[in-house]
């Protein structure tokens, strides 16, 4: 089984565009959407972190995801390290599961990336 932890509970201060930044859009689809677009081959559940008050917007975005892959949401934390900590103490799984945990400010990554990253994990078990 492969998990996907989707980080989506950032302030995005830096960029100062006055919300999220990965609830902005690009190219008519929000950053958090083309994340999520490029693990879904790859996942078979879905984890999505996000920033207090922004659950039901977050929730909305992701509304494509196909009944076939778990998706659950969890409330981050006050740091990454916290909101990691909170998606993974949510997770019971098997020694076999691989838990994929990405920042979805991050958008463009692309599926060979994303499928090598899989590969080595089954091989290296890490």
């Amino acid at each position: 089984m492969n998990i996907l932890v989707l980080l989506a509970a950032g302030e995005g201060s830096r960029m100062q565009a006055g919300k999220n930044k990965v609830l902005l859009n690009i190219n008519g689809k929000s950053i958090l959407r083309k994340s999520a677009e490029a693990f879904l081959p790859f996942a078979d559940s879905m984890i999505v972190v996000y920033r207090q008050g922004e659950e039901e917007q977050v929730r909305t975005e992701l509304s494509f995801v196909p009944a076939s892959v778990d998706l659950s949401f969890v409330q981050g934390g006050k740091t990454r390290q916290e909101s990691v900590l909170n998606a993974l103490n949510s997770i019971s799984s098997d020694p076999d599961t691989i838990i994929m945990i990405h920042d979805s400010a991050r958008c463009e990554v692309d599926c060979e990336t994303i499928q090598a990253a899989v590969r080595s994990a089954k091989i290296n078990g890490s």
